[in-house]
């Protein structure tokens, strides 16, 4: 399923958030942005300049005409920026979570549904130390363990469903939130726009070093059998899905609260974006 919503990923985005249907949309509506954002920035500049001449003695700032010229720059190559400032970023600090997961023992692209599943019975070559053989002692225990299988399951498509339309909707205001960070008042646009955007994408490394800890749980190691360590792989097991389900809030506070410029990032922006798709 994760490949698939993978797949999916490619054909909307592309790559490099350059390419795909979404990204084809965007690039049809650039036209109209850039003219707009033209816009804003000739009645931000006029204005400024206006100022300066009610009051001559007043310096006029260079940064009054530089920040609109950067901002129609910006707007003109949104699609190389995303990848530069967003895209490249997250998958940098993926692939330093997936290089310390990889030395976890046995770990595989399906190490995560193997530490949750592990249906290794005591035969043949079997080891017998499987979630699967511990929560065996017990009926009651194996009927839980297939429900949380289930749910766990769900939880994660869940999760990479949610980031998917949630970055699409990032990606698709993003030329607004850029261009509107001209009006008067609102220059703090862009950045809850960003910070918001990278949080969203940071869901990916963070779900993988949820499934790298779970990876790195050996039953064989923590339980040795019976009805009392097998409940509390169970409970191990529903710690980890609240996890998972709180794993928004985590790229929050890892991306806006390291620094009091973002500090209210993750309950403006993301929170906005959060009531538009209807996910509180």
């Amino acid at each position: 399923m994760e490949a698939k919503i993978g797949e999916i990923w490619v054909k909307l985005f592309g790559a490099d958030f350059q390419s795909g249907a979404i990204s084809g949309f965007v690039n049809a509506m650039m036209p109209d942005v850039i003219t707009f954002a033209g816009a804003l920035a000739f009645i931000s500049i006029a204005y400024h300049v206006l100022l300066y001449m009610a009051d001559i003695q007043t310096k006029l700032d260079p940064f009054v005409i530089i920040r609109p010229a950067i901002v129609l720059l910006a707007v003109i190559t949104y699609s190389e920026l995303v990848n530069l400032l967003i895209n490249i970023p997250t998958e940098i600090f993926t692939a330093i979570i997936e290089s310390g997961t990889a030395t976890i023992p046995g770990n595989s692209p399906k190490a995560f549904d193997d530490a949750i599943s592990y249906v290794d019975i005591t035969t043949g070559a079997g080891t017998g130390d499987g979630i699967f053989d511990i929560l065996a002692v017990n009926p009651f225990l194996e009927l839980l363990h297939m429900i949380v299988y289930f749910a766990s399951t769900l939880v994660a498509v869940y999760m990479l469903f949610r980031q998917l339309i949630i970055v699409a909707i990032y990606y698709v205001i993003g030329p607004f939130a850029v261009a509107f960070s001209l009006v008067i008042g609102n220059k703090h646009a862009v950045k809850n726009w960003y910070f918001g955007f990278l949080s969203v994408m940071f869901w990916t490394p963070l779900i993988k070093i949820m499934q790298g800890i779970i990876v790195a749980i050996s039953p064989s190691t923590i339980v040795t059998g019976g009805f009392t360590n097998g409940l509390f792989m169970f409970v191990l097991q529903l710690v980890m899905i609240y996890s998972m389900l709180q794993i928004p809030k985590y790229a929050s506070i890892l991306v806006s609260k390291g620094s009091e410029a973002g500090a209210s990032v993750g309950s403006t922006v993301a929170g906005s974006v959060g009531r538009m798709v209807g996910i509180k």
